[in-house]
């Protein structure tokens, strides 16, 4: 499919999932010359403006970086 594709990491929750990590990862992630960002967390729903994964992807998505969202993912408790 694309044998010369990378895949890159960032952790960003530990116990806590602040919106400045999670900003600072993507904020990474771009740096590195990322072309997709798949992220999978999720949190309380807030408005889109204080929302950190939704200003995040914003900025992705205005550098062209193509975004796919799993939001709502509260791992093993579901």
């Amino acid at each position: 499919m694309a044998p010369l594709a990378h895949v890159a990491m960032y952790k960003v929750c530990d116990s806590t999932c602040l919106d400045s990590a999670i900003l600072a990862g993507k904020d990474e992630a771009i740096e590195d010359g990322a072309d997709v960002l798949s992220p999978s967390l999720g949190g309380a729903s807030v408005p889109f403006y204080e929302d950190g994964i939704t200003v995040g992807v914003f900025s992705a998505i205005q550098k062209g970086i193509f975004v796919s969202c799993s939001e709502g993912d509260v791992g093993p408790v579901n």
